[in-house]
């Protein structure tokens, strides 16, 4: 990923270079919390089945935000999410306004999102796909 970022900037933005430096996992926090950095990538996937955690990385009182990404507005939306006052509905409208909002100011660029793909057979079932943790098999059966 970073060597295909280099890339796309190093040839459209003439005269840029771009040196890439790869930290072992037991330092990128502490790298990236010092703020020793120009832009970096890093991987993060839910701690719950809830969009808000996601638009929280870019929140700034969230530890995450390596960057410092701040924006009156934004913190207003994440506070309102948050607050648990809103109907499903308007709560869903929020979060869009709030995704939006920091795609627009970039404040964090999602690159790609995980996927998984699994090949069940017919014969059987009962098998659980979760978000958060391995698939369970426990309550698998034979048809």
């Amino acid at each position: 990923m970073a060597e295909y970022i280099q890339a796309a900037i190093e040839k459209n933005l003439n005269g840029v270079t771009v040196n890439v430096k790869s930290v072992p996992l037991t330092n990128e926090i502490s790298t990236l919390s010092k703020g020793n950095f120009d832009f970096a990538t890093l991987s993060w996937s839910s701690d719950f089945q809830d969009p808000v955690d996601f638009l929280n990385k870019a929140s700034l009182t969230n530890s995450v935000n390596f960057g410092k990404f701040h924006n009156a507005q934004y913190e207003k939306l994440i506070a309102t999410i948050t607050a648990g006052n809103q109907t499903t509905k308007a709560r869903y409208q929020t979060m869009q306004q709030a995704a939006q909002l920091v795609a627009k100011e970039q404040g964090v660029t999602p690159i790609y999102q995980t996927a998984a793909a699994h090949l069940i057979s017919k014969q059987v079932g009962g098998i659980h796909f979760t978000l958060l943790r391995d698939t369970l098999y426990r309550y698998a059966y034979w048809k």
